[in-house]
């Protein structure tokens, strides 16, 4: 079996690299987008991952693919995704680092600070500036790559890794 994991930082292109692999019969991707498996329901059982595609990936012929990017912050994650039987290549999506911060915060602000009383996390007081949401957030909008990439590369190796930049995705899908 040959897997093919995308993972990355939040808003650095991993949506539009799922999109284009699940449009291509190369690829058998997952039903959805992030399963959370290796980080969240991992229950040991890999028959329960296999349910997660849309084909069984025991009898496709290429890469059954998982883009879940918050696997690139979890340690435990990577070990489980590294001691699965069969080829894993792993896609580190990146972005310029401000462009990426900036499109964090605008992704922050329409889906998680809601203004208007319909919401329970509605504060009149709420400072929803760029400024003060970066001096609260500093690490969540501009973290560091290198450790991140680092931790990857000693649990799978340089081969089995390919960094590829939002705007190489746009430049060469």
């Amino acid at each position: 079996m040959k897997y093919l994991f995308g993972t990355g930082l939040d808003k650095c292109g991993t949506s539009s690299m799922f999109t284009l692999m699940k449009n291509s019969k190369l690829f058998n991707t997952t039903l959805s987008k992030e399963t959370f498996f290796f980080n969240k329901h991992y229950d040991g059982n890999i028959e329960t991952f296999f349910k997660l595609f849309q084909n069984d990936p025991n009898t496709f012929n290429g890469y059954s693919v998982d883009i879940t990017p918050s696997y690139i912050h979890s340690p435990l994650a990577l070990k489980r995704i590294s001691s699965l039987p069969g080829e894993k290549k792993i896609i580190i999506m990146f972005r310029d680092p401000v462009e990426r911060g900036y499109s964090h915060y605008i992704h922050d602000l329409t889906k998680h600070i809601s203004f208007g009383e319909r919401s329970d996390n509605f504060c009149k007081h709420h400072n929803a500036t760029l400024e003060f949401q970066l001096k609260q957030n500093k690490n969540k909008y501009f973290p560091l790559y290198a450790p991140l990439v680092k931790r990857a590369l000693d649990i799978f190796g340089r081969s089995n890794i390919h960094i590829i930049s939002l705007s190489e995705l746009i430049d060469k899908p």
